[in-house]
């Protein structure tokens, strides 16, 4: 499969990735001000570092 790498097709995925990233900063905000306001719990060590590998050697754990 080629991927499209015409001036539309880039300037496409450009706007999308921005839109994601605004998405991902409106929702940090809005987590933020509801733990402010004592609507969420506070993040605790093993919520804030949800999605990290524990490991050291910093291998996945899929490439064992």
């Amino acid at each position: 499969m080629k991927v499209d790498m015409s001036p539309a097709a880039v300037t496409l995925r450009i706007r999308r990735v921005s839109q994601l990233r605004n998405l991902c900063l409106r929702l940090g905000k809005a987590g933020a001000e509801a733990r402010r306001k004592g609507q969420l719990p506070p993040l605790t060590p093993s919520t804030s570092t949800a999605g990290t590998d524990p490991r050291s050697d910093g291998t996945r754990p899929d490439s064992d």
